[in-house]
């Protein structure tokens, strides 16, 4: 049995994915690019540095990245996802060391006033726009609730430990976003403020620190529907086990997180994306095939592997969007993913009301 085309190309569609490379002659953006076309990939996410060698990877400075952007679009459409992480302070992909322009940190964004918050906001959106990005993995709005969070509290990621705060910072950055033509997500469903551990490294468990209400707060408040409001844009699920929701699985692969709490719950309808597959929390547990499938199955819509975690062979290797679509075909013929191609064709669709949320890539 083979799928048929629309099916191939949904699958495509929920992919986002890390290159390597920054200018067009470069072997291993060749190859990457090769790769991508192969499994029709929805989106790609760009990088300042890889993280194994330390060297440079796809950001580089303003002129060559919107150069990158244009090739990127070239060969894999003119709707494609070009995501960054782009929340300011330590977590800034574009910055003053490669030539665009450092922005605050969740602390001093939060300390601004609202409408200096928004034309804050909007100048880092419209940086992101004229660099070629439509898609910004942030908000982050996990809550302060440990100060001493390596990955969160303790790099100045959270806005504030009073969840009123985050959302109040929050929706001034999504405006921003919104009203210059860039996709937000908010992250790490269902809260990573509390943990004592960073998922990029190994298995998180929050389930005696996760503060269940104050650390959902911002996302019942923001994913509300109201008058005059853009919509928070996709949700990214963290890799974060607490026995409290699911005893069984993290919450990226979790049915119960994803499923019955973000969409039943609280009536979440739009796009979910999980947080990286290669982060250590997901490769030390799972196979990356079954990581795909359990992720499909517990109800994500975009599957993201940024190929851009720090190895002990200190070499970042192929794009693996290829591998990646083959697993998911196999496991649609196989019957493990529940739903069928119906399942799939259902994500697809939620991306493609998203892209068309996005501004039209700027000609460079």
């Amino acid at each position: 049995m083979q799928l048929d085309l629309e099916v191939r190309k949904a699958i495509g569609r929920m992919l986002v994915v890390g290159v390597r490379g920054s200018t067009k002659g470069m072997r291993a953006l060749h190859l990457d690019l090769n790769a991508c076309v192969d499994a029709r990939v929805g989106g790609v996410i760009l990088f300042e540095m890889d993280a194994s060698s330390g060297e440079e990877r796809n950001i580089v400075t303003p002129t060559q990245t919107q150069m990158l952007t244009t090739i990127l679009r070239d060969r894999l459409g003119g709707d494609l996802l070009v995501c960054v992480d782009q929340e300011g302070g330590r977590v800034a992909r574009l910055s003053a060391r490669n030539g665009f322009v450092d922005r605050p940190t969740a602390v001093e964004f939060a300390r601004l006033p609202g409408n200096d918050q928004y034309c804050a906001a909007r100048e880092m959106a419209d940086e992101l726009v004229h660099a070629g990005f439509n898609v910004n993995f942030a908000p982050c709005v996990d809550v302060n609730v440990n100060p001493e969070n390596p990955v969160i509290g303790a790099r100045d990621r959270a806005y504030s430990a009073d969840p009123k705060e985050v959302v109040r910072s929050a929706e001034n950055f999504i405006r921003a976003h919104h009203d210059a033509g860039i996709i937000t997500c908010l992250k790490h469903f269902p809260g990573h403020g509390s943990a004592t551990q960073d998922s990029h490294d190994g298995f998180v468990d929050i389930t005696d620190t996760h503060e269940f209400e104050r650390e959902l707060t911002p996302y019942s408040c923001l994913m509300n529907a109201r008058v005059d409001w853009p919509g928070v844009g996709m949700v990214m699920i963290g890799h974060l086990y607490t026995a409290r929701i699911d005893p069984e699985f993290p919450a990226s692969l979790s049915h119960k997180t994803i499923t019955k709490l973000l969409r039943e719950q609280m009536e979440y309808d739009g796009v979910v994306i999980v947080d990286s597959l290669d982060m250590c929390a997901i490769t030390e547990q799972y196979a990356p095939d079954d990581a795909l499938v359990l992720a499909i199955n517990a109800g994500a819509d975009i599957l993201m592997h940024c190929n851009n975690i720090q190895s002990p062979t200190g070499a970042t290797g192929p794009c693996p969007a290829f591998e990646m679509r083959e697993a998911i075909e196999k496991a649609c013929v196989d019957g493990r993913i529940a739903g069928g191609s119906d399942r799939l064709l259902a994500s697809a669709e939620r991306i493609r009301r998203l892209q068309a949320r996005c501004r039209p890539a700027v000609a460079n």
